[in-house]
């Protein structure tokens, strides 16, 4: 006979008891936390899998060519510092739409989409950021920043040095504004 017999709860407690050792151990308790982040761990892996599953002409060129085919994604954004015009450039380089001439060729605004004054390249984020001869030292400033001999765009776009020296240089020469674009004469 126990020695805690008819001291209320106790006998409720030894039924308990047994029933748990016969039957199975429930599962544990999962917590809200815990499933939120498998949702996003599993809308991450559905995401990603879509992305790799799409048509290369059916995904953003100039996206695709900043990060490799390889997006990085996370669920916290990466903070930008900076005015707005210079983050607003930014995300206009990066997504391949805004204010620079192959865009403005692209939405009829413009006939050719060529660089300024006697560059004559087409106008696209990745000559304005790698290539356009009237950004040669602002780019030496850049490559000596990243101690590195050659700039890439998944470079500039997808490391934090390389956004932050981006960042400055987007800064300095305006490039990819509606001032910047106006400036030229291109509108």
């Amino acid at each position: 006979m126990p020695g805690h017999r008819e001291i209320q709860g106790n006998d409720h407690a030894d039924r308990l008891a047994r029933a748990g050792l016969k039957g199975r151990a429930r599962d544990p308790l999962t917590t809200l936390s815990y499933l939120k982040r498998k949702a996003k761990e599993d809308i991450l892996h559905t995401w990603k899998q879509a992305w790799k599953d799409t048509k290369e002409k059916e995904k953003g060129k100039t996206y695709t060519k900043a990060t490799q085919g390889l997006p990085k994604i996370s669920y916290k954004m990466q903070p930008l510092s900076g005015p707005r015009r210079v983050q607003a450039a930014y995300y206009q380089l990066k997504l391949g739409k805004g204010f620079f001439k192959q865009f403005s060729k692209a939405i009829g605004k413009d006939n050719k989409g060529e660089c300024f004054g006697s560059c004559r390249s087409l106008q696209t984020p990745k000559h304005l950021l790698l290539h356009c001869k009237h950004y040669r030292r602002e780019r030496r400033e850049i490559a000596s920043t990243l101690d590195t001999p050659t700039l890439s765009l998944p470079l500039l776009f997808s490391t934090a040095k390389g956004r932050s020296a981006l960042l400055h240089f987007l800064k300095e020469t305006e490039i990819a504004t509606a001032k910047w674009l106006l400036a030229a004469g291109a509108l």
